[in-house]
This record gives C-alpha cells, sequence and structure tokens, in this order.
C-alpha cells in the first residue's frame, strides 16, 4: 500500500496486485478484526487469492505454549502481546536456526533454544516540574504569572519487567510527563531529578571510543541533489497517470489565476 491512501481507496476500483506490508501495525484489535474480516469478504465477493505467512493459528491460550515448544520463551512478567509483537519481529529479521541432522516433521525440542533480548533498565524521577510560557489568550484574560506550571512535583518509579499503568483524566499530563522523561520537550523549562537512567547512560562503556565525522552531512550538496532527483524520479514513475494528471490541474490553474489577476496588483 503507497503511503498516504487508505485501504479502502485502493480496493476501490480494477486491480490486479495488491501488495499490504503491516496493515494493522498499532492498531488495537477490534479495528484490526475488521480489517481482516473486510479482506476476507473481498475474497469471496472477487474470487481472489490471499498469500501472506502465519504466525500462529489456534486458541488464544495455547500461543506461549506453542512459541516455547519452537524455543521462544516468553519472559516473566513482559506483556504477551508485546512479546508477540517483538518475536514477529525477530522473526522477520533473523529466521530461526534449527541444529544439524534435523528432519522434516521432526519434535520441537530439535529447534534451538533461545530467549529474545531484553536489557532491563529503571528510571526514578522525583519533584519533576514542567512550565511554558504562558498564552497570550490567558495573559488578556488577567493571568498575571509568566509561566504555567503543567506537571507539578511529579515522582515515580519505572522498574523493568513490571507493568505500569498511567492513569488520569484527559488533559491530566499523562503524554507531557512522558514527553519530558523520554527529553521529547525542546521548549519550556524542566525542574527535577531523574535518577538511575540518565547516571547509567551517562558513563561509555570501557572499550567505546568517541565519534568522528570526516564531514558534517553525510553527502555532499551534489550528492543530495542527485539523490532528490533519483527520489523524484522514482515517485514521478510510480504512478505516471496521477502525476500527469495533477500537473496538467496546477497548470491550467495558474493559467486562469493568470488570467484573473492580470494587471491587479497595484488595484488590490
Amino acid at each position: 500500500m503507497r503511503s498516504g491512501v487508505s485501504g479502502e481507496e485502493i480496493t476501490v476500483g480494477p486491480m490486479n496486485t495488491l501488495f499490504m506490508d503491516e496493515i494493522t501495525y498499532g492498531l488495537d484489535i477490534s479495528t484490526t478484526f475488521q480489517i481482516v474480516a473486510c479482506l476476507q469478504l473481498l475474497v469471496h465477493i472477487t474470487d481472489a487469492t490471499i498469500v501472506g505467512k502465519i504466525v500462529y493459528h489456534g486458541p488464544r491460550e495455547s500461543v506461549l505454549e506453542f512459541f516455547e515448544g519452537c524455543g521462544f520463551r516468553c519472559p516473566e512478567r513482559k506483556a504477551i502481546a508485546d512479546f508477540l509483537q517483538e518475536l514477529s519481529a525477530y522473526l522477520e529479521e533473523k529466521p530461526r536456526t534449527t541444529k544439524k541432522g534435523s528432519t522434516k516433521g521432526s519434535a520441537p525440542s530439535a529447534i534451538s533454544r533461545m530467549v529474545l533480548p531484553f536489557e532491563p533498565l529503571a528510571i526514578t524521577f522525583q519533584d519533576v516540574n514542567y512550565y511554558v510560557e504562558t498564552p497570550v489568550a490567558m495573559k488578556k484574560r488577567g493571568f498575571a504569572q509568566k509561566r504555567l506550571q503543567l506537571l507539578r512535583n511529579i515522582t515515580g518509579t519505572f522498574r523493568p519487567d513490571v507493568l505500569t499503568a498511567l492513569m488520569g483524566v484527559s488533559g491530566a499530563g499523562k503524554t507531557i510527563l512522558l514527553d519530558v522523561l523520554a527529553g521529547r520537550k525542546t521548549n519550556g523549562y524542566i525542574e527535577g531529578i531523574t535518577k538511575s537512567m540518565q547516571s547509567s547512560l551517562s558513563i561509555p562503556p570501557p572499550d567505546s571510543g568517541d565519534l568522528h565525522f570526516p564531514t558534517s552531512f553525510a553527502q555532499s550538496g551534489w550528492g543530495q541533489f542527485k539523490s532528490s532527483l533519483w527520489k523524484q524520479n522514482l515517485s514521478y514513475w510510480r504512478s505516471p497517470p496521477y502525476n500527469m494528471m495533477h500537473l496538467l490541474q496546477t497548470f491550467f490553474a495558474s493559467l486562469l489565476f493568470g488570467a484573473m489577476y492580470w494587471n491587479q496588483g497595484q488595484e488590490l
């Protein structure tokens, strides 16, 4: 599926082949079920064929037992949904290996045992405060303070292998807190202490070295220009009829507006 185009826009109209990649990534289970049901209905109506890879098909209660028999064990106190998502990505990047001499139909124990890599990290924060500049609209309404406080004395701990729920009403500042802890807030004023992770990440490993780059950019100016032309060429030939129609519409719109406002600049 092309970026920026929904599945409904793709499936409506004549088509010979439809390629889809991670169509349910980041979606909830209800929306995922609706997409799969829509594709199933499309197959029955258009007499089409769907080809893909199935990671697991069976009862929900047996999913952990199945993958553990294949050599993939879910770490303790780790969410099953997160484990399955990481497992799917791991199998896509690095297919599982089998012991030498194993044959088709051999027992699951013939597969090498492995556990997904997981590095436990902890973070502790104390008395976190976050301020932003007071909006002009609030100043007009009589708010005299120069800074508006969005977080006030927030203290907590995130431990590895422990599911932590951040709960609150809409507008309580849950997303702001996570952005502050992750360092994604580039404006405003942050006060407080972030322990553990900050101190551990501030010390480089013993065998590491400083990073040095010969140039400020990965490519020269001429190389970036050629890359832009190459990308534009691929974008055009991906859908020539659409791009040609868009170019013609822009051309005729330019002629229309040029004729309407010809010699009108001094009177506007």
